[in-house]
């Protein structure tokens, strides 16, 4: 256990100490929903696992990132293989995108304590971009194309996640395969930039109803610079969390959550802008509502991850 938590913290503070702050829409809670960004997670629940998600972001400016996520994933524990579906619709002023994934993943047992993941995600992607809802000052300025653009282009990912019952790291591209977005200073398309996510977290006793439980995930692409999110909570009795989050030069929040009706758990983040968009927007919302069927759970225990 020291060692897991002494590689942590030397994660923690190379990756952190390297990030800055960015403006592109974050999931502060992305420890309840990492099949988004890493398709090895797929049946990491060891059940039925199903999540919803929605992020309003920098609330109080008009046309703010607003942001919506669903997941179902389950696992076949006797051939070692996971399923799942995740959709995602994120628009952000005039331009807005959409998506639709299937995701595999297939486990290892390397060790007793350790197992290996593999996970594959293909699908579509889906980008708008709709001028009718640009301010226009001047009706007679010169606009720069004159019909709107929604094109579907395909998507490949993949992921690996290594874990224990009490550790967990995993690196993963979800888009290799975007292969057009637009581009502020040009008209139409182009082909974007894969994106890369490292997470690492861990469990930590703390007494024995209450597990201090730190995860981190870090994002870097080729002509952005690298971000970083470090969360911190607590859960007592696997019925309540409570925790904070930190983005290098970019925002602070706080998260709480509790399960209800047994499956049922539901969770709220709010993050605020510590750069200085601060001072005009009202921050970041973000609710999550999931469920877990746990009759289809298998006896082994699989991931340490949260859920």
């Amino acid at each position: 256990m020291k060692l897991k938590a002494l590689l942590f913290v030397a994660l923690a503070a190379l990756l952190i100490g390297r990030v800055h702050g960015q403006a592109d829409p974050k999931l502060s809670v992305y420890m309840f929903n990492p099949m988004v960004y890493n398709p090895a997670f797929a049946g990491a629940g060891g059940g039925l696992s199903l999540i919803g998600i929605h992020s309003s972001q920098f609330v109080g400016f008009e046309g703010a990132p607003n942001t919506q996520y669903f997941s179902a994933h389950g696992l076949w524990e006797e051939d070692g293989v996971g399923l799942g579906l995740d959709l995602l619709n994120d628009s952000f002023g005039m331009m807005g995108e959409s998506s639709v994934n299937a995701n595999f993943a297939y486990y290892l047992r390397i060790s007793e304590r350790l197992q290996f993941s593999f996970g594959m995600k293909a699908g579509a992607n889906q980008y708008r971009m709709d001028y009718s809802r640009l301010n226009i000052q001047d009706p007679d300025e010169d606009i720069l194309v004159a019909d709107n653009i929604n094109v579907v282009r395909p998507n490949l990912g993949l992921g690996f996640y290594l874990f224990s019952d009490d550790f967990y790291i995993g690196i993963s591209t979800p888009g290799i395969a975007v292969t057009q977005r637009h581009s502020a200073f040009e008209v139409g398309l182009r082909p974007g930039e894969a994106s890369y996510y490292l997470m690492t977290g861990m469990l930590i006793p703390v007494s024995y109803n209450v597990t201090f439980m730190p995860n981190l995930l870090v994002r870097t692409v080729n002509g952005a610079p690298r971000s970083g999110l470090l969360s911190m909570s607590f859960d007592v009795d696997g019925d309540f969390f409570l925790g904070a989050n930190y983005e290098y030069k970019s925002s602070v929040g706080i998260m709480a959550g509790t399960v209800f009706a047994e499956n049922f758990k539901w969770g709220y983040a709010y993050d605020l802008p510590t750069h200085a968009l601060g001072r005009y927007s009202k921050g970041t919302h973000t609710v999550f509502v999931s469920y877990q069927l746990e009759r289809f759970k298998k006896a082994s225990n699989m991931p340490c991850f949260y859920y």
